[in-house]
């Protein structure tokens, strides 16, 4: 019988954005013993969408009530604004406003605030024309909603803070790693990379907007696209 090797890895993920970090992060939180990699193809983490965004840390205020997106999206907001804290990353609670600029807009905001009441979002207040100034004064509008747990954050450092927690846990980030090749068999991936071969249990994708590319060279349909 031929005794087959074992993967080199327990799994790949493959890109080395905010979510492919924090992937690799949670699975060797939950099992310290598990080897990952995370495989990027550029020369640094966060090149991407993760460095390329308006860095806003949602509230959670559109969200329906009781849905998975509401649940998440408050949960994570503390999570974050406790992570960024403990490790002297600046993150800007600045509140945000919701601007009326119509009579109709307007008749809406109230149910907008219990909405983000529903959601577990404190501090939400109803504003006229004259309290939105007070707080922008370059606004214009009918009137508005201020909600105070909303705020801003360099999601760069996220990543790379991430990325040195990580390796300090023993998960190996290898950049200039791009992906070329998928293989999925029985027992293990293979995966080709300009960084040379890879073999791991199970990968994990997390290539934003080129995981439809990704898919397709594991064998996947030409759908969906994006």
């Amino acid at each position: 019988m031929t005794v087959r090797p074992a993967p080199a890895f327990d799994v790949v993920v493959i890109g080395a954005g905010i979510l492919g970090l924090a992937t690799a992060r949670e699975l060797v939180l939950r099992d310290p013993s598990r080897r990952v990699l995370v495989l990027e193809k550029e020369a640094a983490v966060a090149r991407h969408q993760t460095g390329h965004n308006s860095g806003v840390i949602h509230s959670g205020l559109y969200y329906a009530p009781g849905s998975a997106k509401a649940r998440l999206c408050v949960e994570g907001r503390k999570l974050l604004v406790d992570y960024c804290q403990d490790r002297g990353i600046t993150v800007e609670l600045c509140g945000k406003l919701v601007v009326a600029t119509s009579e109709d807009e307007r008749g809406q905001l109230a149910q907008l605030r219990e909405r983000g009441r529903a959601n577990g979002l404190s501090g939400i207040e109803l504003l006229d024309a004259r309290g939105l100034e007070a707080i922008e004064p370059a606004v214009r509008g009918r009137g508005g909603l201020w909600v105070p747990e909303a705020g801003i954050v360099d999601y760069t450092q996220v990543a790379q803070a991430i990325a040195r927690e990580i390796a300090s846990l023993g998960v190996e980030v290898r950049l200039e790693a791009a992906v070329v090749g998928l293989a999925i068999g029985e027992h293990e991936v293979r995966i080709e990379t300009a960084a040379g071969p890879v073999v791991a249990g199970s990968a994990i994708a997390c290539a934003g907007l080129h995981s439809d590319v990704l898919a397709r060279k594991a064998g996947a349909g030409p759908y969906p696209k994006i």
